[in-house]
């Protein structure tokens, strides 16, 4: 009973993706919801160097996944009850029956529905933090590099002062010799 739950449910799915199908190049749906279910994993492990330029096409392609499967889940469309082992596309052909899904099985694609939505959000934060963390490790590297900027400035800025200072205490020194070598010699003539 519940092998052929799942089955009605997968083949349900399946034929009912044919609209998905044609936007996401033509792939089958069984292909496209195992291609959701890869990026969603992908998402996880999202480069935050990437994050700003493909999170968006993330969040698109997901969400229009699940607004899918929710149409799905509230019985939008029409399930198709196979016969014995064969499959019928055709909906308006006599071997297959037009049913709506049972409450079990609304049940079911809703819990699924659930599990794939919180997984998406739970990715999101993950790449989100990941990024964030990025970005503070980037503001942090700025940060030494500015203040690598200001201490050499400030490094700069005393030794030129210093240099001057010596600079006029050499001026200053000759300056000084010089006038005790001509008050020397004043005196020394003067004595003579």
């Amino acid at each position: 009973m519940n092998f052929s739950l799942h089955f009605i449910i997968f083949f349900y799915i399946i034929l009912n993706f044919p609209v998905i199908a044609v936007t996401t190049d033509s792939i089958s749906p069984f292909e496209y919801t195992q291609q959701t279910k890869l990026r969603l994993d992908q998402l996880k492990l999202l480069p935050p160097e990437k994050y700003l330029e493909e999170m968006e096409s993330y969040r698109k392609s997901i969400e229009r996944y699940i607004q899918h499967k929710k149409g799905v889940c509230n019985g939008e469309f029409s399930v198709f009850i196979l016969s014995g082992q064969k499959v019928n596309p055709n909906p308006n052909e006599d071997d297959s029956k037009d049913e709506r899904l049972s409450q079990h099985e609304r049940l079911l694609c809703f819990r699924e529905l659930k599990a794939l939505h919180v997984t998406f959000v739970n990715n999101s934060f993950a790449a989100r933090r990941r990024f964030i963390k990025y970005q503070h490790q980037q503001l942090l590297v700025g940060l030494d590099r500015v203040r690598e900027k200001v201490i050499d400035g400030i490094h700069k800025s005393y030794s030129e002062q210093s240099l001057k200072k010596q600079q006029k205490r050499s001026r200053s020194k000759k300056r000084r010799s010089k006038r005790r070598r001509r008050s020397t010699k004043i005196k020394k003539k003067k004595s003579n």
